[in-house]
C-alpha cells in the first residue's frame, strides 16, 4: 500500500537477499492517507509503563488498545472529521472486524470501510472439527487452483473461469459424498478429487478423498523433491526432509520472506524516514501467537469468529463498505471460505452488500504485481462509493 515495495519476480517470489526496494506503482497514497500500526509485541511496538505484553495479547485486549490508539491519533491530529477505513491481513482481517465494532460501541468512531485481506474470519472453518465435512469441501478449490497454475493458468480471469465447475462440485456432489461417510464418500469422490488436485489416486484413496493441507503440499511435487508453501501453493521449494511423511522445515514463502521484509523495512525506516533505533524490529512474533487469548472459557467454548461483528457493524452503519480480498492459491485461508460465510448471513435491508474479490496469488496476494494493481483498483472503487468522491 505504501510508496515503496520489495521487488519480486513475476510469480511473486522476493528477490535477494538483500531485498531490493522499488517504487510501488500500486500504492494507495494517491487516493488516501495511510497510517500503519504494529500492535504491541510486533514491529517496534511494546508495552509502556506498568503494562506487560500479555495485557495486550488477546482478541478483546488487542481490539481495546487499538481502538484507543485510533481515537487518540484522530483527536491529536485533528482528523476526527475524516472518513476512517481499516485494512488488515490474515489475523489482521479478523482484527479489523472486531475493531470496527469496538469503535462503534465505544462511540468514538464509525468506520466508513473495511478491507479484509486473506482474513481468518471463523476459525472453525480453518481448523474444523473431526466430523465436519465443510472445511474439506471449502479447501478443494484452492488445491485445484494450484494444479491449474502448474499447468499454466495464472491470470485472475483464467483462474476464475476454470475454477467455477470445481467450486460447484465442491459444494454439491463432493460435500454430499463427504457427508455420506468416510468409506462411502472416499469411494465416490477419490477419482474426481485426484483429477482436480493432481495427486496420485492411491494417495487420495488412502485419505478417503479428504486431503489434509500438509499432505497436499508434501505430495503434489514430491517427484521433483519440492514441497509447496501453505501460504501460496503455487510456490515450491526444495524439501529438506524428503523421507518425512509430513512437511518439515521452512515454508518456501513465509520463512523465505520474513527476513527480507524485516531488513527492508528497517532500512527504509532509517534511510527514507530518518527513524533510527537499536530496538529489534519484529515482523512476525511466533511467541505471541502461541499465547493468544481467543476468549474461550468453560462458559464460552468453541472457535473464535467475527461474522457476527461484521453483521452488527453493518447493521449499526448501513453505509459501511466491506471488501474481502482472497488469493486463489492460499492454503492457509482458502478463498472459498469467505464466500460461504457471507452467504450464511441474513440480508440487512438498506445495508451495503459485502464485496468478495479473488486474485491470482496466495495469502500475500500483493506479492504479484498484477494482483497488487487489481487490489488497488478494487479498493479505490470502494473508497469512491463510501465517500462519494475519489478519496479522502
Amino acid at each position: 500500500m505504501g510508496p515503496k515495495v520489495v521487488a519480486t519476480t513475476e510469480d511473486g517470489a522476493l528477490t535477494g537477499p538483500p531485498a531490493k526496494l522499488i517504487p510501488n506503482e500500486a500504492s494507495w497514497l494517491d487516493f488516501t492517507d495511510l497510517v500503519f500500526v504494529d500492535p504491541v509485541g510486533t514491529g517496534f511496538s511494546g508495552p509502556a509503563g506498568s503494562k506487560k505484553g500479555k495485557d495486550f495479547w488477546g482478541v478483546d485486549q488487542d481490539a481495546e488498545s487499538l481502538a484507543d490508539f485510533i481515537r487518540l491519533y484522530l483527536t491529536e491530529t485533528g482528523r476526527m472529521g475524516s472518513p476512517v477505513f481499516l485494512a488488515g491481513e490474515s489475523y489482521g482481517g479478523f482484527r479489523v472486524a472486531v475493531l470496527a465494532r469496538k469503535l462503534q460501541e465505544k462511540g468514538s468512531v464509525s468506520p466508513s470501510g473495511l478491507v479484509l485481506i486473506s482474513p481468518a474470519l471463523e476459525f472453525s472453518m480453518l481448523r474444523g472439527e473431526d466430523f465436519d465435512p465443510l472445511p474439506w469441501a471449502l479447501q478443494l478449490p484452492s488445491f485445484a487452483a494450484v494444479k491449474l497454475e502448474a499447468e499454466g493458468t495464472t491470470s485472475r480471469e483464467g483462474l476464475a473461469a476454470a475454477l467455477k465447475d470445481v467450486e460447484d462440485y465442491a459444494m454439491t456432489d463432493y460435500l454430499v459424498a463427504l457427508a455420506s461417510g468416510v468409506q462411502q464418500g472416499g469411494e465416490a469422490a477419490s477419482t474426481k478429487v485426484a483429477e482436480l488436485t493432481g495427486l496420485p489416486l492411491e494417495k487420495v484413496e488412502r485419505y478417503f478423498a479428504r486431503i489434509p493441507q500438509s499432505v497436499f503440499v508434501k505430495e503434489f511435487d514430491r517427484d521433483d523433491g519440492q514441497v509447496l508453501s501453505m501460504y501460496d501453493g503455487s510456490v515450491g521449494g526444495p524439501d529438506p526432509h524428503p523421507s518425512s511423511a509430513w512437511p518439515r522445515g521452512p515454508d518456501p514463502v513465509l520463512d523465505a520472506t520474513v527476513p527480507l521484509w524485516s531488513s527492508a523495512f528497517v532500512r527504509y525506516a532509517a534511510e527514507d524516514l530518518g527513524y533510527k533505533t537499536d530496538e529489534e524490529f519484529t515482523l512476525l512474533n511466533r511467541k505471541i501467537s502461541n499465547r493468544w487469548d481467543y476468549g474461550t472459557s468453560p462458559t464460552k467454548q468453541g472457535y473464535a469468529g467475527v461474522m457476527d461483528d461484521i453483521q452488527d457493524a453493518r447493521a449499526a452503519n448501513r453505509n459501511l463498505e466491506v471488501l474481502i480480498a482472497s488469493g486463489y492459491t492460499d492454503l492457509i485461508t482458502p478463498y472459498s471460505v469467505p464466500a460461504y460465510l457471507v452467504g450464511q448471513l441474513p440480508p440487512l435491508k438498506g445495508a451495503k452488500p459485502i464485496e468478495l474479490k479473488n486474485y491470482a496469488g496466495g495469502h500475500m496476494l500483493y506479492l504479484r504485481a498484477p494482483s497488487r494493481l487489481h487490489l488497488k483498483e478494487d479498493v479505490r472503487a470502494m473508497y469512491a462509493r463510501a465517500t462519494g468522491e475519489k478519496g479522502s
